[in-house]
């Protein structure tokens, strides 16, 4: 059997991401983001008010936690984008495999 299938609605997709790609998707930054967020979550109003207080350093140390807040709300907006067209390609065959067997 053909492994390219024409299917009802001429889908066909290529590979859309690279091995390289997928790697260069999880690095240790990542980690380090998701940590960030995660204990930012432990602290209250009073407690984030006083690193920012804190003086100079203080307010250096919550703009990077800030940042990589934002950095990692992108990284993961991403990701679940990437999520959601790797669903849409399994839903795609999925479907086409379906109506192979309902035509048999």
């Amino acid at each position: 059997m053909n492994s390219m299938v024409q299917t009802e609605n001429n889908i066909n997709f290529d590979a859309a991401l690279t091995f390289e790609q997928v790697k260069q998707h999880d690095h240790n930054n990542i980690g380090v983001m998701r940590r960030i967020a995660l204990i930012t979550l432990t602290k209250s109003y009073d407690e984030l008010m006083q690193i920012i207080q804190g003086g100079d350093d203080g307010e250096e140390a919550f703009m990077t936690v800030f940042e990589q807040s934002n950095h990692y709300v992108d990284y993961l907006t991403e990701l679940l984008q990437l999520a959601e067209a790797a669903q849409a390609r399994l839903i795609v065959v999925a479907e086409d495999f379906l109506k192979q067997g309902d035509a048999a």
